[in-house]
């Protein structure tokens, strides 16, 4: 845990209790659920072209080793 919370309050200043409370309000403005909702900026660049260029570049024979190292895993 970082010592200062990023609006500038000192965490280490409050008791559990002030913490706690503080954590709630955030939950009331920014709900559990919004990190599954992910909408990627339109600059962002292709994940699958920058990988194709950067295997490209790569040993062919270990290409496939690395796709399967950044494939979800179950």
């Amino acid at each position: 845990m970082t010592p200062n919370h990023p609006d500038g309050y000192r965490m280490r200043d409050h008791t559990p209790r002030e913490r706690a409370a503080l954590g709630k309000a955030a939950r009331a403005t920014v709900p559990r659920s919004s990190p599954a909702e992910f909408a990627p900026g339109p600059k962002r660049p292709d994940p699958l072209k920058i990988t194709g260029k950067q295997s490209a570049t790569r040993a062919p024979e270990l290409v496939p080793i690395r796709h399967g190292r950044m494939t979800e895993s179950s």
